[in-house]
């Protein structure tokens, strides 16, 4: 069954939590404008949101909370990112992320986990992400200008990240759970997988833009 709700409207986000009675919430709603999220004051007010769907879940008779956070929650002062590394985000998007998961881990009378997610590409997402960016520049045939490519990401499949997702949901895995391949790419290798699979590698143009 699909219900729609709006969670910045508190009276809508606690009538529909107690016709429902959910014993799970897999909590994946905020703003994720390219470019823009990583700042927007929006995160201030999808933190209060989440706080308020958070509670009226708890008092719903609610059993276990998933939020999904952001590898933007460690550090990324020294370029390489360590899961057993200290958490200092550097954006407002990776801080009010961290600083949710702590609140609601300290409340939560049930059971919380917090799952970090790293470079999930796909079906669906934004056409101003790179990825469809660059296989759409190569499907009509024009230049693409790249960076170096030596950038290192985790880059996840949506399909994996959701099944990642759904069996977090029905664990009991508690706390921060990095959603990732654990495979480390660099971009170029990304990129030019992409340009081979659309037969036309030669319009890409590494060192164009910069890192």
């Amino acid at each position: 069954r699909h219900f729609t709700v709006d969670l910045f409207k508190p009276d809508e986000v606690r009538s529909l939590l107690r016709h429902l009675r959910p014993k799970r919430v897999l909590h994946l709603a905020w703003d994720a404008t390219p470019k823009l999220y990583w700042s927007s004051p929006l995160n201030l007010r999808w933190f209060e949101a989440s706080l308020h769907l958070f509670t009226e879940f708890q008092r719903a008779g609610g059993e276990r909370f998933v939020l999904a956070g952001t590898a933007g929650e460690y550090d990324w002062s020294t370029g390489i990112c360590r899961e057993d590394g200290p958490c200092r985000p550097e954006t407002l998007y990776g801080s009010t992320k961290l600083s949710l998961g702590h609140i609601l881990s300290k409340r939560a009378e049930l059971s919380f986990a917090s799952a970090r997610l790293f470079s999930v590409f796909g079906p669906f997402e934004p056409r101003e992400r790179l990825v469809p960016t660059v296989i759409s520049k190569l499907l009509r045939a024009e230049e693409v200008p790249c960076p170096s490519g030596r950038q290192i990401r985790d880059f996840l499949p949506v399909e994996e990240m959701a099944d990642a997702l759904s069996a977090l949901l029905r664990s009991e895995v508690q706390g921060a759970v990095n959603i990732a391949s654990g495979v480390s790419t660099s971009l170029h290798t990304l990129l030019s997988e992409i340009g081979r699979a659309a037969g036309r590698e030669e319009l890409l143009h590494f060192g164009a833009l910069p890192d």
